[in-house]
C-alpha cells in the first residue's frame, strides 16, 4: 500500500506530524510512504530519508488528494484541523494524529491493517542531533519564544518587556528565537537557527518560555519532557503533546512570567520531579524488562545525565543500561543505523574510535563516526580491535548465533564487554512479520540459552548470572509492538572476553 501524508499548514503542523510518520515507518514498515509539505518546511522531514513533494500552496483542509498525490497511492491530511470533533477532544496531541488517520484510512483499509493504537505514555519527537550550534551553550539558559506566532494563538508582546526580564533575572541566559529589540549581555540572538537546531539548543536549556506556536512544537522531545515549560498569553483552548506528569504554566501578564522565573531561580536545578520510579538498576545487566516503570526510570536516567534519549522511549532501557556502563575505548556497534549508543558515545567525548556496521549507510553521518556497510558476521577490522561491541535488537533478524559469537570474540580485546539486546518471549513467539526487509523471530529461553553457550565456547562470559524473573509482557499491540496481536519483552545479557 502506497500513503501520500501531506501536511500543509504551520510550521508547527509538520513537526508534530513526524511522530505519525515515525510511527507508520516503525509499526508498518512494508508501507510505501510519500510525505508532501510546503517547500520552506521540506527540512522538517528530510532525516526520513522519504520522497518529499513541495507543495506550492498553503493549508489544504480537505481529503480530497492534491494535484500531487500519484494515482496509486492513498491520500492522507495530517492537518490537526481536519475533524472538528477530534481537534476538540484532543487539540494539538499525538491522539489527534491518530485518530484522524485511523478515520482517513477506514476508506483504504476497511478490515484496520493499518489501524494505529495510542500509547499509554505521551510519545516524543526525535531530531537529528546536531554535532554542533552555532551559539554556545550556558547553564542557566532558557529558551524564550519572541517571533510573531504564524497562527492566532497568542499575541502577547514580550518583546516589550525583554530588557526588564533580562536586568531582573541576570543570573538567566535567555536565548531568543528572534533578533531581540534591545541589547543586554543576557540577551542571545538566535533568530539564524532553524527549527530543528532550535530543537537541539532546547534540549540543553534549563526551561522553555514560548508562545505555543512553531519553536513550541520542536521542544517537545524526550530530554525535555520533565523540564518547566511557560505558555505566554494563549488565547485558545489548546492542549500541546500533554504529559499529565509535567503540566504546563500559563502566564497571562508580565507578573506571570516573573513569577515563574522567580520560582525557577528558586528552585534547585537538578531535574528533579514530585516523584521518583525505582527500577533502574545498572549493577544488574543480564536480565529481562519486566514493567513499563522501569522505561520510565531510564528515560528519566538519560534525562537526568543529559543523554540523546531514543525516538522509541521503550529503547531508553537498553541504552541508558549500557551508557551508564560505557567508558573509554574503541566502541562498535553492530546494525548502527541511527545508533543512540554512538550518538551519545560522541555526545559525551568518550575517548576512543567509534564504529558502526549495518546493511545500509544511516540517515545521518556524523564525522567522528566511520560508518562500515556490510555483514556483521564480517567485520573488516583487526582481532582484538574494540573494547567495547553493542548490538541492540539484531540477532532476532536472521543473525546466526555461532557465527556471532565468533566475530564478537575475535574484535574484542581482552577484558573487553560484548553487551546485546533482543527481542523475547517464553513460549516460543511465530510470526512471519519482517522487520526492516529481514525475518523477526523473537527470542524464547532456549535461544538466549543457545545464545550464552556459543559465547562461552568463544571465551565471552556472562558479567553476571541471569535474573529470568519476568513481569509483564511489557511491549504490546498499542504500546510499541510492530504487530496488532503480539506482546513481548526485552532482554539484555552483557559479556566479557577472557583470556
Amino acid at each position: 500500500m502506497h500513503l501520500f501524508i501531506h501536511n500543509s499548514f504551520h510550521a508547527g503542523d509538520v513537526a508534530l506530524t513526524r511522530l505519525l510518520i515515525a510511527t507508520l515507518q516503525e509499526t508498518f514498515p512494508e508501507l510505501e510512504l510519500t510525505l508532501e509539505c510546503r517547500p520552506c518546511y521540506r527540512y522538517l522531514w528530510e532525516d526520513f530519508g522519504l520522497p518529499i513533494v513541495p507543495y506550492e500552496g498553503s493549508d489544504h483542509t480537505t481529503t480530497d488528494p492534491t494535484p500531487n498525490c500519484p494515482p496509486d497511492a492513498f491520500f492522507i491530511n495530517a492537518w490537526f484541523g481536519l475533524y472538528d470533533d477530534i481537534l476538540t477532544a484532543f487539540s494539538l496531541t499525538y491522539p489527534n494524529n491518530v485518530y484522524s488517520f485511523n478515520r482517513q484510512m477506514k476508506t483504504y483499509d476497511p478490515e484496520g491493517k493499518y489501524k494505529l493504537s495510542v500509547p499509554d505514555v505521551t510519545p516524543a519527537l526525535q531530531f537529528p542531533a546536531q554535532a554542533k550550534l552555532p551559539v554556545p551553550i550556558t547553564e542557566n539558559s532558557i529558551l524564550i519564544e519572541n517571533g510573531k506566532p504564524r497562527s492566532r494563538q497568542s499575541k502577547f508582546p514580550i518583546n516589550d518587556y525583554l530588557e526588564y526580564l533580562a536586568k531582573s533575572f541576570p543570573k538567566f541566559i535567555f536565548y531568543c528565537t528572534s533578533k531581540p529589540p534591545c541589547h543586554a549581555p543576557n540577551l542571545i540572538d538566535c533568530s539564524s537557527l532553524n527549527l530543528i537546531q532550535l530543537s537541539e539548543l532546547s534540549n540543553h536549556c534549563r526551561a522553555l518560555i514560548t508562545l505555543c506556536s512553531g519553536v513550541n512544537a520542536v521542544t517537545y522531545t524526550e530530554a525535555n519532557r520533565f523540564k518547566p515549560r511557560c505558555f505566554m498569553g494563549l488565547t485558545l483552548p489548546l492542549r500541546v503533546w500533554d504529559d499529565i506528569a509535567n503540566p504546563v504554566y500559563q502566564a497571562h501578564n508580565i507578573k506571570d512570567i516573573t513569577d515563574f522565573l522567580n520560582n525557577l531561580e528558586t528552585a534547585k536545578p537538578d531535574k528533579t520531579r514530585s516523584h521518583r520510579i525505582s527500577g533502574f538498576d545498572p549493577a544488574k545487566m543480564c536480565k529481562f524488562l519486566k514493567s513499563r516503570s522501569e522505561i520510565e526510570d531510564c528515560s528519566r536516567y538519560l534525562y537526568d545525565h543529559d543523554y540523546i534519549s531514543h525516538a522509541l522511549p521503550c529503547k531508553n532501557w537498553e541504552i541508558a543500561h549500557i551508557l551508564a556502563d560505557l567508558q573509554d575505548g574503541n566502541l562498535l556497534d553492530m546494525g548502527s543505523t541511527d545508533s543512540y549508543i554512538l550518538k551519545n558515545a560522541v555526545l559525551k567525548r568518550t575517548k576512543g574510535l567509534k564504529y558502526g556496521i549495518d546493511l545500509r549507510k544511516p540517515d545521518h553521518h556524523d564525522p567522528e563516526i566511520t560508518y562500515l556497510v556490510g555483514d556483521l558476521l564480517a567485520v573488516p577490522l583487526p582481532d582484538g580491535y574494540f573494547q567495547y561491541i553493542t548490538c541492540l535488537s539484531v540477532i532476532e533478524h536472521e543473525v546466526d548465533i555461532q557465527s556471532f559469537a565468533a566475530e564478537a570474540s575475535r574484535l574484542l580485546a581482552n577484558g573487553g564487554k560484548l553487551y546485546v539486546t533482543f527481542d523475547y518471549w517464553t513460549p516460543k513467539i511465530m510470526t512471519d512479520l519482517k522487520l526492516y526487509g529481514l525475518a523477526w523471530k523473537p527470542l524464547d529461553d532456549w535461544d538466549v540459552q543457545l545464545l550464552q553457550y556459543a559465547c562461552e565456547a568463544h571465551n565471552l562470559q556472562l558479567i553476571d548470572d541471569i535474573d529470568w524473573s519476568l513481569g509483564e509482557a511489557v511491549i504490546r499491540p498499542g504500546y510499541y509492538s510492530p504487530h496488532p496481536q503480539i506482546a513481548y519483552t526485552f532482554g539484555m545479557l552483557v559479556f566479557e572476553k577472557m583470556l
